[in-house]
């Protein structure tokens, strides 16, 4: 309520989407599920980590039911194509279904690398060591910082969603879409303060467990300071002020809840 109506942003509408997605797979309505993370994804393209926990979901069962479910998660999938080549065709006009289609990604493609920098406001593992604003096309070995956070993001990543095909936990599906939303926040570049969002949202189910009350009840408290902190710095930026450093303005305050939001992810 207050991301999406006091700060003005929409990453409510994907979040609830997102959760009603996985609700309905642990339900059984696997081609709800589908359709809803599809227009989660169409929303904000953040949840789209969540793919991977959901294809992986029908490996969980055996027999029979394996096979239904596989059958169910293709139809789901052909459904949300359906309505990605009806977005498609409806805001990007082209002679032929495949141009429009190509036109759609590239919007995606476009905007993943409109901010080079290593995070913008966001209480990140980036922002820990080193101001707001800093650009992440500094190489490393050969490779950007933007580089590694993607490969860095990948193998945490990877490690959940392997994680989570060992497990046989009812609650498992849940963790670990929160953990690999809150590793996309933690770990990636160009990062701005409300992708915090997604990850504090999805650990609100998950208060039964002490590990992820604990997580919650810190993941909203920095959320909400992220935000204040972000209209401050709007509100530096608009009055053009110079007698202190408005891109890095409380510095020990950030690393502190940089910190803190690493911390949920690693422990």
């Amino acid at each position: 309520i207050y991301d999406s109506a006091h700060w003005g942003q929409n990453d409510s509408i994907p979040t609830v989407l997102a959760l009603f997605a996985v609700a309905q797979l642990l339900f059984g309505n696997t081609v709800v599920a589908w359709l809803s993370i599809t227009a989660a994804i169409f929303f904000k393209p953040p949840v789209l980590v969540l793919v991977p926990l959901m294809l992986a979901h029908p490996l969980l069962s055996t027999g029979a039911r394996r096979r239904s479910l596989i059958l169910q998660t293709c139809a789901g999938a052909a459904g949300g194509a359906a309505i990605a080549v009806t977005l498609a065709v409806t805001f990007f006009p082209h002679p032929n279904v495949v141009g429009a289609l190509l036109k759609f990604a590239h919007q995606f493609v476009a905007f993943s690398n409109a901010f080079p920098f290593s995070s913008l406001n966001a209480f990140n593992l980036w922002a820990f060591f080193q101001p707001f604003f800093a650009t992440d096309r500094v190489k490393i070995l050969a490779l950007s910082l933007h580089a590694w956070s993607d490969l860095l993001f990948m193998a945490t990543a990877g490690c959940i969603y392997w994680r989570y095909l060992k497990s046989r936990d009812a609650t498992a599906l849940l963790e670990a879409s929160a953990l690999v939303l809150l590793a996309f926040f933690v770990i990636l570049t160009e990062m701005h303060e409300r992708y915090l969002y997604y990850a504090a949202f999805f650990c609100a189910p998950l208060v039964f467990k002490p590990a992820y009350r604990w997580a919650a009840s810190i993941l909203s408290l920095t959320l909400l300071l992220s935000m204040v902190y972000n209209l401050t710095f709007m509100y530096l930026d608009d009055a053009k002020v110079t007698a202190i450093n408005r891109f890095d303005f409380a510095p020990w305050f950030t690393r502190l809840c940089s910190a803190a939001n690493v911390a949920q992810l690693i422990r």
